[in-house]
């Protein structure tokens, strides 16, 4: 319960301050961009960890299903 609650509050706070970056041109804006982005990426991680533990829970087919979902939108994403 708290993870997902990090997860929230970090993914807000990206949110909200890259929206705040638009604002700056220059190179404090686009400094400030990376770092937000650098905290939305790593609150996709904590989530992916999150919900990653929740699937144990889960049929392995279903789990499997996910992982393979999740690669080829990878691989198909990189081709477009």
């Amino acid at each position: 319960r708290t993870r997902v609650w990090a997860v929230l509050l970090m993914n807000a706070a990206a949110y909200v301050g890259l929206s705040g970056t638009c604002l700056l041109h220059n190179k404090a804006g686009f400094a400030l961009a990376l770092l937000f982005s650098s905290i939305s990426g790593g609150a996709q991680v904590v989530g992916e960890l999150t919900n990653i533990a929740f699937l144990k829970a889960l049929p392995p087919a279903l789990v499997g299903a996910w992982g393979a979902g999740t690669g080829i939108a990878g691989i198909l994403g990189g081709l477009v």
